[in-house]
């Protein structure tokens, strides 16, 4: 993945609740978030020419629902919902679902295919798809002032894998002064 958190700024969006809970901290949501996903595979309903949109793609607020970021662009339709209770992952391409999930987690971050390739309009099979909300590579970063962070020496990169539901693992590099860092973004523990 490779993500530049120069190319993926913090915008703050409006505000994202969801009956008693607010699911982010107040100025915290986004505008917009990463969608990655990963090892989408094809399904035996698949038409021939219709390719996995396994990538990176950018999901916009809907203003219209704060808790819903799309992007819709040909030939793909991305959708990820907050809900009270669960989190949802959509991926269609016309008539044909890429990728079907739903966590029973208000801010699920991973998401595994749950299609199963048993219905006609079930195209893909397996495969990940991962959010990340572009706040997170300015807390991972930081600017050093605050004692979080790192006082920044250059340029670096972030990666972001997933580990479960609700938590996905960081590499954060600076290849300017060879260092890696990896470790564990949970949400929950914010």
């Amino acid at each position: 993945m490779g993500y530049n958190p120069d190319d993926f700024p913090f915008i703050q969006g409006a505000a994202c609740a969801v009956g008693e809970r607010t699911l982010w901290a107040v100025g915290d949501t986004p505008e917009e978030v990463s969608c990655t996903l990963l090892s989408i595979k094809e399904s035996i309903h698949c038409p021939v020419g219709q390719t996995p949109p396994d990538g990176t793609y950018t999901l916009t607020q809907n203003p219209a629902a704060p808790c819903t970021w799309q992007y819709s662009v040909f030939p793909y339709t991305i959708i990820w919902r907050l809900e009270v209770g669960k989190s949802s992952l959509y991926v269609s391409s016309g008539w044909g679902k890429w990728l079907t999930s739903e966590n029973a987690w208000e801010g699920g971050l991973c998401f595994d295919n749950q299609n199963d390739a048993s219905k006609w309009d079930e195209w893909g099979i397996g495969g990940t798809g991962l959010i990340v909300p572009s706040f997170i590579a300015g807390e991972m970063a930081g600017d050093g002032s605050d004692g979080g962070g790192f006082e920044q020496s250059g340029n670096y990169t972030f990666d972001a894998f997933p580990i479960s539901t609700n938590k996905i693992a960081i590499r954060l590099a600076y290849p300017e002064i060879g260092l890696n860092l990896t470790f564990k973004y949970d949400p929950e523990e914010r």
